[in-house]
């Protein structure tokens, strides 16, 4: 949802004006935005570790996400992998892909 007036007609998304006005329970110092910001390195990191454990490259995932009916290339699977923000749709492939039938969500 967006807002739109105020001067020069910006737009403000709900989601960043709620995350300045939110504070996490427990945390005083951290909002929500730095909060997302540490789950998205951590989802990025976790997935780097479960593709060298199973030893597969980007290129080879590429290839084994091509096979299940996912159009992905070598730069797009490194694009979503780095910035850590892919669907959830995207993380359950890459773990069937990689052979990974469980994933605890405290190791994340």
């Amino acid at each position: 949802m967006l807002f739109h007036g105020g001067l020069g007609n910006r737009k403000i998304s709900e989601y960043a004006y709620l995350s300045r006005l939110v504070r996490i329970k427990g945390k005083p110092d951290m909002d929500m935005v730095t909060t997302e910001r540490e789950l998205v390195d951590r989802m990025a990191r976790f997935v780097k570790a479960e593709l060298k454990r199973a030893d597969v490259t980007y290129e080879q995932l590429a290839d084994k996400l091509r096979e299940m009916g996912h159009i992905e290339t070598k730069i797009s699977v490194a694009n979503k992998i780095n910035r850590g923000t892919f669907p959830a749709t995207f993380f359950i492939a890459v773990m069937r892909a990689i052979g990974r039938e469980t994933v605890n969500i405290g190791d994340v």
